[in-house]
C-alpha cells in the first residue's frame, strides 16, 4: 500500500503489486485482486478503515492474519486483530522467537527467494570473510540486533588478522547484500535475544556458518514448522561465550567448511522456496475445504 521510503524504496515492491487508494490513483489490478481472492492474508497490520474498504470489496475470502515482530514489541501491548475488525479464521506467525510470544498462533516460515550458493566460498589467503551488517541498532527485548561485545570482538580479530571483517559502507538492496554474503564464509546475525532473523535463513542459503543466539524454543519451533528432525547447523554465541566461540571457529577452518556445507544442506532440505511456499499452500487449502 506505501513504499519504504530512500534508500529502501522500490526494494520490496518491485515484485508486487501496489495499491494506491488516494484519489485519482489507478489502482485497478489491486482491487481486482482483493476483489477475486479466495483467501486474504493480512500481514502485521493494516489501519480499520483499509480493513472495512477491503472486506466490502470482498466479504467473502477467508481471511487469515500474520504478525512477526512488532518495532515496539507489540505483543506486550494489545492484539493487532482487535482494532482491524476482520473475520479471521486463522492466525500465524513466523517460526522463530515469536511462537513463544503468540502461543496460539500457527508457525510458518519466512521465505528466502534468491537461489542458493551451488557451493560454498572457501576461505582464501589464510583469512575468512566475516559479514556483520545489522538492519538497525534499536534496543528491544526481541528485535534487538546490534551487540558492542560482538563489534569489540570482530573488531579486534580484523586488528589481529585473524579475519576480514566486511561491513558495507553504503546501503545496498537486500539481492545485493545476499550476493555479496555468498562470497563470506561466516554470516553473523544477532547473540541477544535467544531468537534468530531473516539473515540466518540468508546464511544458510549462501553457504556461510549462521552465527546467531538461537536458543531451544527458537530452533524447536523452526523445526517443528518445517517438520524437520535435524536441528538448524547455527554456530551459537552469546554475549557470555562471544570471545570463546568466535575465536575459536575463526581459527579453524575445518570447522568452518562443515559448517557451510552443512548450512547448504540444511537449506537444500528444507528451505527451498518451492518446499515453504507449499506449507501455505496447504494451510490455504485446509480453509477452502
Amino acid at each position: 500500500m506505501s513504499d519504504y521510503p530512500k534508500p529502501l524504496s522500490g526494494s520490496f515492491t518491485s515484485s508486487g503489486v501496489y495499491w494506491d487508494r488516494r484519489p485519482n490513483k489507478d489502482s485497478g489490478l489491486a482491487v481486482e485482486l482483493i476483489k477475486n481472492a479466495d483467501v486474504i492474508h493480512i500481514h502485521n497490520a493494516v489501519y480499520r478503515v483499509v480493513c472495512d474498504e477491503i472486506y466490502e470489496l470482498n466479504p467473502t475470502a477467508s481471511y487469515v492474519f500474520q504478525t512477526h515482530s512488532g518495532l515496539r514489541e507489540g505483543p506486550l501491548y494489545f492484539d493487532a486483530t482487535e482494532m482491524m475488525g476482520l473475520p479471521f479464521k486463522r492466525f500465524f506467525t513466523i517460526a522463530q522467537a515469536y511462537p513463544r510470544l503468540y502461543q496460539n498462533y500457527e508457525p510458518v516460515p519466512n521465505i528466502i527467494s534468491f537461489p542458493a550458493n551451488p557451493e560454498p566460498a572457501l576461505i582464501e589467503g589464510g583469512r575468512p570473510r566475516v559479514l556483520f551488517s545489522p538492519t538497525h541498532s534499536r534496543k528491544a527485548r526481541w528485535g534487538g540486533k546490534g551487540s558492542k561485545v560482538l563489534e569489540e570482538t570482530l573488531t579486534s580479530l580484523s586488528s589481529l588478522g585473524r579475519i576480514e571483517y566486511v561491513r558495507p559502507k553504503s546501503f545496498l538492496t537486500p539481492y545485493e547484500l545476499f550476493s555479496l554474503r555468498k562470497t563470506c564464509q561466516i554470516s553473523v546475525d544477532e547473540i541477544i535475544t535467544g531468537g534468530f532473523h531473516q539473515v540466518s535463513l540468508e546464511a544458510l542459503g549462501a553457504g556461510t556458518v549462521c552465527v546467531n543466539g538461537s536458543d531451544y524454543f527458537s530452533n524447536l519451533s523452526f523445526m517443528s514448522c518445517l517438520g524437520s528432525l535435524d536441528e538448524p547447523p547455527f554456530f551459537r554465541v552469546t554475549e557470555d561465550d562471544c570471545v570463546e566461540r568466535m575465536t575459536d571457529l575463526v581459527s579453524s577452518p575445518d570447522l568452518i567448511l562443515k559448517y557451510q556445507q552443512e548450512s547448504l544442506r540444511f537449506f537444500d532440505n528444507y528451505l527451498r522456496p518451492e518446499k515453504l511456499v507449499s506449507i501455505y499452500a496447504q494451510k490455504y487449502e485446509e480453509l477452502l475445504q
